[in-house]
Order: structure tokens, then C-alpha cells, then sequence
């Protein structure tokens, strides 16, 4: 018996993992060919949406300033910009962004959303970059970027390190980041890491203007989403060469104690678009549908989780050579552990409340929607 709910979360963690990558590989019928590299560079807008961001500003425009410097040595007919949104900021951060020679514009709308989306209408460069304040660049990031800046590429997105980071954390991102590199052979992953990512603007244009009047919460996996539906003859690009230089880092990770509401509201941003959109992917691209199937497994972690504890406990019950009563009480004691364990983690918890959310649909009728 024990067996059974083993299966089941085996199943689950390869649906979360491989499965889905390799299936959109394995039915692909397209060929990504990118351009010859073109001795054009054109223009680059880098635009950071702040909302009272002082001291994680400065260390960002501190990176980012260097990255530009060395680019422009190297391609001196490049023209990158930094422009910083304020958003409803009410300390110093609109000082650290002029003393670092960024570009300002004011808005009071708090929304990371309605900032970004403002800042691209408002930019009149060929390829824009979204960051995120308190992320710090690789000094030979840009200049390794700007030559993947072709028209058959919409998106780039360099590989994504925590400053300090624990053992379990390399492994996830390290994981991550294999899996993403197997989606790039199938015009790249649906999803990418917030921190940077570079875009072909025109295109990003295009997308925005399709999904405009609802206030989305994971621009990072839905802009790159509809990129891959709606423009498939793109491609995205994630470049994982971390020791090339692709690579930036978090260098103000999420406090312990906002670890939860943080992680719930990624959760719930997941959620949003695999009910308003995935069923909109089905239609327009089935390949990308596959694809992005990994994150919606991925979301519901929390019953691979459990299918797993609950297949050990049933093991210890079954299988150990002692009395009824202390092979029970040897699996409830491990039940309880293990339950404690799991209740601890905030990712666990974030992904046992959308499954009831899921279920419930209960967290959507309060969503607030803004029709152009």
C-alpha cells in the first residue's frame, strides 16, 4: 500500500521537473536559427521600478554603471540609459538614482506593474531591460549581451545567484537553471528570474498591449509566456554561463520575516496566470502549453510533498518486524516530524494555500481589474 502515494509523488516530481522540458523538445516541429550577429547595437533603456528602495538602489546603479562602462568600450556606438521609476517613494531613493546620473520619472500608482508598463511606453529604445532594485551585475554582462540583440531573439535573460546563499539555494537555482537550458533548445523557457531581464521592445509592446486591463502580478513568467505564444518565430534566450559573466546576483535577499506574505504573493501571482492565461496558451501555441505545464505542476509542490511523507509512513507501518503498536507509533512519530518540518517552510505553506485557493477560487473575486 505504501507504494501507491510513492508512485503518485514520483510522478508529480517528474511533471515538475524533466517531463514537460523534454516533451516540448521531442514534438517540436521548429527550428530555432538565430541571425548572424550584427555589427549594429542599437539602443538600450534599463528600467528600474522603485518604491522607497534607498541603499539597495545605490549598489544596483553602482553595478550597472560599470557594466555600461566597460560595454561602451567596447561598442561605442551603443547609447544605455538607466531609468528609474519612483513609485510613491517617500525616502532618498530619487537622490541615489540622480546621483548616479539615472534618469527619474515620478509615478503614485503602487503597482511594480502599471511602473513598468508606463516606462516602456514611455522609452523609445529598441530593447528595454526590467531590474530589480538590490540586483547587482556582472561588470561583463552587458557587453555579452548586446550582441544576442538580434530581431530573431524578443527576450534574454541571464542566469540569476543569492549572495551568501545556502546549500539547498545553489542547488535549486543550479537545478533551475539545467532545466531552463533544456527549454532553450524548444525557443527558450516560459519563465525567467525577475532580477534582469532584457527585452526586444517592440515586441514587449506587442504583449503588453495584449493582455493590458488586468494588473498582473509575475511579469516574469507572463510577458515571457505570451512572447513564446503570441511572437514563436522569437526566441528566448537564457544564457547560464555564470562564469562568462551572464549572471547577476541578489544582494538584498527577502528578510526571514516577510518570507511568508512574499512567498504567497508569488504563489498567488502563479496562480493568476494559469487561470486567466494557460487555457488562452492551450489554443494559440499547444507546444508552449507543454511547456509551461512544468510550472503549474511546480506550483502545487506541496501534494508531491506530501504524497512522499505519507508513502514513507507507510512503509515504517508495514514493513518493520515489530509489534502493531510500535511500527504505528514509530510511523506517527515520523508523520508528526515531518509535518512539522514541512509546516515550517514558508514555500510549503505558500503552495498548500494556493491548492486551496485552486480549489476554493476564492482569492480571484476580489482581483482588481482596470479596462482600458
Amino acid at each position: 500500500m505504501w507504494l501507491l502515494p510513492g508512485f503518485v509523488g514520483l510522478v508529480l516530481l517528474l511533471c515538475a521537473l524533466f517531463l514537460f522540458p523534454l516533451l516540448g523538445v521531442l514534438f517540436s516541429k521548429e527550428q530555432n536559427k538565430r541571425e548572424e550577429q550584427s555589427d549594429a547595437r542599437g539602443s538600450l533603456d534599463i528600467l528600474i521600478p522603485c518604491h522607497n528602495e534607498q541603499g539597495k538602489l545605490r549598489e544596483t546603479l553602482e553595478s550597472i554603471n560599470q557594466s555600461r562602462a566597460l560595454a561602451s568600450s567596447v561598442f561605442s556606438d551603443g547609447c544605455y540609459n538607466v531609468v528609474v521609476g519612483l513609485d510613491s517613494c517617500s525616502d532618498e531613493t530619487s537622490k541615489e538614482a540622480e546621483q548616479f546620473g539615472a534618469k527619474t520619472h515620478s509615478f503614485a500608482v503602487r503597482s511594480k506593474w502599471k511602473v513598468l508598463c508606463r516606462l516602456v511606453e514611455q522609452s523609445t529604445a529598441e530593447w528595454v531591460a526590467f531590474v530589480d532594485a538590490g540586483t547587482v551585475w556582472d561588470k561583463r554582462l552587458l557587453r555579452n549581451v548586446i550582441p544576442f540583440m538580434i530581431p530573431s531573439v524578443s527576450c534574454i535573460a541571464p542566469s540569476y545567484r543569492i549572495k551568501n546563499a545556502g546549500v539547498l539555494s545553489r542547488i535549486f537555482w543550479r537545478l533551475e537553471s539545467f532545466l531552463k537550458n533544456i527549454e532553450n533548445l524548444n525557443g527558450g523557457p516560459v519563465s525567467v528570474h525577475g532580477a534582469t531581464i532584457f527585452y526586444q521592445r517592440e515586441s514587449l509592446r506587442h504583449v503588453l498591449r495584449s493582455i493590458a486591463g488586468r494588473v498582473w502580478w509575475t511579469d516574469d513568467v507572463v510577458v515571457p509566456l505570451m512572447l513564446r505564444a503570441l511572437i514563436p518565430s522569437q526566441q528566448i534566450i537564457y544564457a547560464s554561463n555564470s562564469e562568462g559573466g551572464f549572471c547577476v546576483f541578489d544582494s538584498a535577499p527577502r528578510a526571514k520575516k516577510i518570507e511568508h506574505n512574499a512567498r504567497r504573493r508569488v504563489a498567488m501571482g502563479n496562480l493568476q496566470w494559469v487561470l486567466r492565461l494557460l487555457p488562452l496558451i492551450f489554443l494559440l501555441k499547444p507546444q508552449v502549453f507543454i511547456v509551461s505545464l512544468r510550472r503549474f505542476f511546480r506550483l502545487y509542490w506541496c501534494v508531491t510533498a506530501i504524497c512522499v511523507v505519507l508513502s514513507a509512513a507507510l512503509f515504517i507501518a508495514e514493513s518493520f518486524p515489530f509489534a502493531l503498536w510500535l511500527n504505528l507509533l514509530m510511523s506517527f512519530t515520523f508523520l508528526s516530524l515531518a509535518s512539522v518540518v514541512l509546516i515550517r517552510s514558508a514555500a510549503f505553506r505558500a503552495s498548500l494555500f494556493v491548492l486551496k485557493e485552486t480549489l476554493s477560487r476564492r482569492g480571484f473575486l476580489e482581483e482588481t481589474i482596470q479596462w482600458n
